[in-house]
């Protein structure tokens, strides 16, 4: 193959790694977001009955709308399903094959997990339009499984939220919420946005440009392990503690005391770069 191309391949994923450190150092304000969800009621109208075939689905006679999807419903026998609407052949189809065959039975409809509209990292802050002056409570997804292990719980305003990776890569973020909305609503959610690998050479970084000569040096350091420079990488790893630190100061003077940054392991994600061992085996 061609070395060339190979090493190219290299280089980009080492600023996408160095672009990834950095935006995930600190809470930068140029990474805040705020958002906004509508809440969907509790529905109950009408009954509904479970269809075995080859896919299983649900049918009611209420009027369930298709903007609503996905959703969970919890039939009078206390089967829990979520439920996808299907547009390739309009059903309302179940995660999971029935527990039982039901017809004509009562249930209740509810959406307690929305999709964030950005990619989103962490959330700090959440309030909605019922009670705007009152922040809610944001809590592990231990703590919220717990609270709705029992009966289904309905009302407005909604206490409290929290913050669900769908999966490992953090694209899709959902936000959870307790107890079950019974009226339209709208929640307000503030947080800190999880880029997205660069892919395209016309690909723009999200930080100013204050914060590239930070970016620049933590690349040299995969640079200089990937070679096996180790006198160069530590180099280059302490001239991004330096960097990153000055620029933590510029952005929030408060960091640390008389505008000095005591530099935090917690900026650096789950690793700490400054004893790591010098990074090998890419490819």
């Amino acid at each position: 193959g061609d070395a060339s191309a190979a090493t190219l391949v290299y280089l980009k994923q080492f600023i996408n790694d160095a672009y990834r450190d950095v935006c995930e150092a600190y809470d930068w304000s140029w990474l805040g977001y705020e958002g906004t969800i509508n809440l969907v009621a509790k529905y109950e109208t009408g009954t509904v009955s479970i269809v075995d075939d080859t896919t299983d689905y649900m049918t009611t006679t209420g009027t369930w709308s298709t903007a609503w999807s996905p959703v969970r419903v919890r039939t009078a026998a206390g089967h829990d399903y979520k439920m996808t609407y299907n547009s390739g052949n309009s059903r309302w189809e179940m995660d999971r094959d029935l527990v039982e065959a039901e017809s004509a039975v009562e249930y209740t409809l509810y959406k307690d997990r929305y999709d964030t509209a950005a990619r989103l990292r962490s959330l700090f802050l959440g309030w909605e339009s019922k009670n705007p002056g009152f922040p809610l409570q944001i809590v592990t997804p231990v703590l919220m499984a717990a609270w709705k292990s029992g009966t289904l719980a309905a009302s407005s305003p909604v206490r409290a939220l929290c913050f669900n990776d769908a999966d490992a890569t953090n694209i899709s973020p959902t936000i959870e919420v307790y107890p079950i909305p019974d009226t339209v609503h709208t929640l307000h959610y503030k947080g800190f946005r999880q880029v997205a690998d660069l892919s395209g050479d016309t690909d723009g970084f999200l930080f100013p440009g204050s914060i590239l000569s930070v970016m620049r040096a933590r690349a040299d350091y995969y640079a200089y392990g990937w070679r096996g420079n180790e006198e160069r990488e530590s180099k280059a790893d302490l001239e991004y503690e330096k960097k990153l630190a000055r620029a933590i100061e510029r952005s929030d003077p408060s960091a640390g005391a008389g505008g000095q940054i005591e530099l935090d392991v917690h900026w650096f994600g789950a690793r700490d770069w400054a004893d790591e061992r010098p990074r090998r085996g890419y490819g």
